[in-house]
């Protein structure tokens, strides 16, 4: 029997959660994410990332700092696999001046 990697649904799932969590949970979400961006994220669709590229932006902008590093973690795993174009845009969200500190 074949092992099935169905990495969308299980991406949807967690990113799901992670809006009305709390910061541990949200902490546990990114661990989750990144583990499966580590592992399978060659098999992630176009959506996918984009999930992943607003719970990572959300995760940066918290408060809690543990979240935030979490967050800079999955950041990496989400730019190994995306497409260029998904990479230029979500660095260039992240690096211009006050994106991040607006957010707060």
């Amino acid at each position: 029997m074949a092992l099935s990697t169905r990495v969308d649904p299980l991406i949807a799932d967690l990113v799901g959660a992670f809006g009305s969590a709390d910061a541990a949970v949200q902490e546990a979400l990114l661990r989750a994410l990144h583990g499966v961006m580590l592992r399978a994220g060659e098999a992630a669709g176009p959506k996918s990332l984009e999930l992943l590229r607003g719970v990572v932006v959300n995760g940066l902008s918290s408060p809690d700092d543990a979240v935030q590093r979490i967050s800079a973690l999955a950041a990496g795993s989400l730019c190994r696999h995306a497409p260029a174009e998904l990479v230029a845009s979500f660095l260039a969200y992240v690096l211009l001046p006050g994106r991040l500190a607006a957010s707060r």
